[in-house]
């Protein structure tokens, strides 16, 4: 087999451990930026989904006297709110 320079194991012209050490510097910091979680984002865009959500439940018992519980179709908008978050979050911790 040919044995080009750089290669692990070859004899001679491999990388010196100081241009390693820079790589993998480099590697480290493109992995930091790439994986890094948004936090701020995801969790703003949670709270707006949970805030519209029971909000939407608190204005349909809003005036019921006797009390007797939220409309269907505001836990249905609940439940589909939480689910497309559920969908789009990957993507907010990726951007």
């Amino acid at each position: 087999m040919n044995e080009t320079a750089g290669t692990a194991g070859g004899s001679g012209g491999g990388l010196d451990p100081r241009g390693a050490a820079a790589i993998m510097t480099q590697a480290g910091e493109r992995a930091r930026c790439e994986l890094r979680v948004r936090r701020p984002v995801v969790f703003v865009t949670w709270g707006v989904v949970v805030l519209a959500g029971y909000g939407a439940m608190w204005l349909s018992v809003r005036g019921q006297r006797p009390v007797t519980g939220p409309a269907w179709e505001t836990l249905l908008l609940a439940f589909l709110l939480i689910l497309a978050m559920a969908a789009i979050e990957p993507r907010l911790r990726r951007s």
